[in-house]
């Protein structure tokens, strides 16, 4: 390989704008590009063609070394990176809980070791919820890329002289053995192969045979090489607003994005419309900053979001977005680029300051993990009493009450050797909820029995979904109705989160920050219209099933959800309460359609949850030392025996007595 083969490509610093600014949508929760996550994939491909160029370009010069060779690794990776981390800590330490912050610590040694991908593997999924509160989790990609390169060098020393001409075989081997392992571990094993190397590994070699097959795309004339290029960057912008988390990357369907990144970098040539494009100076510049632009990025969102909570949505985010190019922009400036200057830091200085950064990285990191959580709860000055209540379980109390089909639960409520006169059916609301109504009617000397389960719509009616999950609760709530149809209880409260239903605009299949049960039987899960009829068509038909069953039917509207991470508020005592306007909004139009379905049946009646936990349009939180919810969605144990004190108890009363259980 020539030296003219390792010259400067714009285009390929502007394929690094391609590939940074969908992996910053992605984690913003912009769902029109699902698929941005694939943007750390072409990283890999480019890392991988980039760094295989330059070494073999030096072996055939006689100049390559192994330490010149982390040197630069040193100098391109850690400056950046060890200041984004040490901006991070003490913010992470005045906003996580205490739990967090001992995972983050975690997450320090990982990074300072480059084994970030294994932690996050043993942690959670990519996908998760829990994975957006997680300052240092895109970390894992440089940490697959370290971990490749410790060998990788090793690899090309060997194949050096008249083994060089192994060497393409060899690298075709790993290549097809990683991607067959991502593929075939899909399904058993989905977090291990996107986390770990030896599934990514392809990818990275993908960008090796490349360079290794540089003299095929000379072959190829310049409307082929165009028209290969452009079929190239089509792909990765199919994938970004294509894919999702349940596409397959990385196994065979990783081959369109990373297959478009090969494409693009073997045959965008100068002067072409593809090289034009990508070589464009507004294009480079983003390139240039796209390491430290995907630094920045994840810290911003998730700091943001663990001190906002809900409040982190998308304005605030696409702040934060354009925050990170242009911090991006100072670290490129100030810190990337006096530390690739070799007049200003010598090798052995930065061999020598890297190696240090490192063990004192990954010695805070130990230091910070090994604080007892109790001391930090008294550093933050937390009262743990009051976290010991908000973590009630809301069935510590649940008794033994019959089979029911999995996935719902039955549970035994109220007094234990009272007559069973009620049933309370719905998901995890109203499971909060009858922790209340079980204090209440061991008052009253009456039993009941809750049904239910978490992400699951009480309406066998409208329970249509596709997956196994949803089949299995569609059935068990039948068996459920069924139930009541025949022992014919005195009260039977039905509730759930009909306000996400109501107001339904997002697909189906985003579940990262949506409950499972966001589409209903319709031909388009995200028109409002159809969502609206189809659940009041469902909603109609069940609760006249119930109310056929002769006894009082109580609609409960949904727990009103607050825009603020509770539990921060409660232990930082700093949330004031919330305006009740935008939650009575939310609320209204599910309301409206509970009551319309109410005002059909005699024995029906729709309770409103916001006029009383929102009086005087407010929303607080808290009720003297009570504590009404756990999470900006539920009630804690203590406010669910507030609401069917204050609410319930006479409705339950008046209805018990209308059937003549008293």
């Amino acid at each position: 390989m020539s030296a003219a083969a390792a010259a400067y490509r714009p285009e390929i610093d502007g394929l690094r704008a391609v590939a940074v600014l969908p992996v910053i949508a992605f984690h913003a929760g912009i769902e029109q590009v699902a698929g941005g996550f694939v943007g750390v994939d072409v990283f890999f491909v480019i890392s991988g063609y980039l760094i295989s160029r330059i070494i073999l370009d030096e072996l055939d010069r006689g100049t390559f070394t192994i330490a010149g060779f982390y040197e630069r690794r040193a100098r391109r990776i850690l400056p950046a990176l060890l200041l984004v981390v040490l901006v991070t800590l003490p913010l992470a330490r005045l906003w996580m809980l205490p739990a967090q912050f001992s995972a983050f610590a975690d997450s320090l040694v990982a990074v300072a070791l480059f084994a970030s991908n294994i932690l996050f593997w043993s942690e959670s999924g990519y996908f998760a919820p829990a994975a957006e509160l997680k300052p240092l989790l895109h970390t894992w990609s440089l940490a697959v890329e370290e971990q490749f390169y410790l060998l990788f060098p090793l690899l090309l020393i060997a194949c050096r002289g008249a083994r060089r001409a192994w060497l393409p075989g060899i690298v075709l081997v790993i290549f097809a053995v990683s991607l067959a392992a991502a593929e075939l571990g899909r399904s058993t094993a989905s977090n291990a192969v996107f986390f770990l190397t030896p599934t990514r590994v392809w990818e990275l070699m993908l960008g090796v045979l490349i360079v290794l097959g540089v003299d095929l795309p000379a072959r190829v004339g310049d409307r082929t090489a165009e028209g290969l290029a452009a079929i190239g960057l089509a792909a990765i912008v199919i994938a970004v607003f294509t894919f999702d988390a349940a596409s397959g990357v990385p196994g065979l369907a990783g081959l369109i994005p990373t297959g478009g990144a090969a494409l693009v970098i073997a045959f965008a040539r100068p002067g072409g419309a593809v090289a034009r494009l990508l070589s464009h100076r507004a294009v480079v510049f983003l390139g240039l900053l796209s390491y430290s632009a995907y630094l920045w990025h994840q810290p911003l969102f998730a700091l943001a979001r663990l001190r906002l909570g809900p409040e982190a949505g998308g304005a605030v985010l696409a702040v934060l977005a354009v925050a990170s190019i242009v911090l991006a922009w100072l670290s490129w400036r100030f810190v990337e680029r006096p530390f690739r200057d070799r007049r200003r830091f010598s090798r052995r200085t930065v061999l020598r300051g890297a190696a240090m950064a490192s063990v004192l990285l990954a010695g805070l990191g130990l230091g910070l993990a090994s604080v007892p959580e109790a001391t930090l709860a008294k550093a933050a000055e937390l009262d743990q009493a009051r976290l010991e209540r908000l973590e009630r379980s809301d069935l510590e109390h649940c008794r033994p009450a019959g089979e029911v089909p999995r996935p719902l639960a039955a549970c035994g409520i109220g007094a234990p050797d009272g007559p069973s006169r009620i049933v309370v059916v719905g998901d995890s609301q109203a499971r909060s909820i009858q922790a209340g109504l079980h204090a209440v009617l061991e008052k009253m000397g009456v039993a009941g029995i809750y049904f239910g389960a978490g992400s699951t719509l009480p309406l066998p009616s409208a329970l249509q979904y596709d997956d196994g999950f949803e089949t299995a609760a569609a059935a068990a709530y039948e068996v459920v109705f069924e139930r009541i149809e025949e022992e014919r209880p005195s009260v039977v409260l039905l509730q759930a989160r009909w306000d996400l239903l109501h107001e339904v605009d997002r697909s189906p299949t985003d579940t990262r920050r949506t409950p499972r049960y966001t589409a209903l039987s319709m031909d388009d899960p995200l028109d409002r219209n159809t969502s609206r009829n189809a659940l009041r068509t469902a909603l109609a038909a069940d609760v006249a099933r119930l109310a056929s069953a002769g006894g009082t039917v109580f609609l409960l509207s949904a727990i009103p959800t607050l825009p603020h991470d509770v539990r921060r508020c409660y232990l930082d005592r700093a949330c004031s309460d919330i305006d009740a306007a935008p939650l009575r909004r939310r609320n209204e139009g599910a309301d409206a359609m509970l009551a319309e379905v109410a005002a059909a049946h005699p024995n029906v009646f729709h309770v409103e949850l916001l006029g009383l936990l929102c009086p005087e349009d407010a929303c607080p939180i808290e009720r003297g030392d009570r504590m009404l919810y756990r999470d900006p969605a539920h009630l804690t144990v203590e406010g669910a025996e507030w609401l069917a004190d204050e609410l319930l108890r006479s409705r339950l009363s008046m209805a018990l007595q209308a059937a003549g259980a008293q």
